[in-house]
């Protein structure tokens, strides 16, 4: 598998997930969007220790 194509799908991923969840928040549903966010930090790439 493509390593950069994979990143780059990784990081639109998580960029959709963290503005929906700001989304969510400007609808002033608070508990939803926590989640939203939550899940796009924690998808979020990180730099590999290879």
């Amino acid at each position: 598998m493509n390593t950069r194509w994979w990143r780059t799908l990784e990081t639109l991923l998580t960029a959709a997930l963290f503005w929906i969840g700001m989304v969510i928040a400007y609808a002033d549903h608070f508990d939803k969007a926590t989640f939203f966010v939550a899940l796009a930090i924690y998808l979020s790439p990180r730099e590999s220790k290879a």
